[in-house]
């Protein structure tokens, strides 16, 4: 947590060590939720599945992935997704009312 993920394995072993349910992809530099993407975590088999939450898709580890199309799109941040509270769903409910600080150095 905090650290940089180089492949699908860093990935799977993220979501093995989190318990995550469910985990979300956002852009490091998006903005209005161009680049989000959700997905519930699953297990089948011993595989991790990730089943879109918008398209209800379900994939592979490595197909969500490449879905993602880093190379063309950047880095991503990379959380576990939580439903926001009733008051602050109030002020915008399409998404997830967040404040997001960059610090470089």
């Amino acid at each position: 947590m905090g650290n940089s993920i180089g492949n699908t394995k860093d990935l799977g072993s993220l979501i093995e060590r989190s318990g995550f349910k469910k985990i979300c992809f956002k852009l490091s530099s998006g903005l209005g939720g161009r680049g989000f993407r959700a997905a519930e975590v699953l297990k089948q088999d011993n595989l991790i599945m990730l089943r879109d939450l918008e398209n209800r898709q379900l994939y592979q580890l490595e197909e969500y992935v490449a879905s993602l199309s880093l190379k063309k799109s950047g880095s991503y941040l990379i959380e576990e997704y939580f439903q926001q509270h009733q008051h602050l769903n109030e002020l915008n409910s399409t998404s997830v009312n967040t404040l997001r600080v960059m610090v470089y150095k």
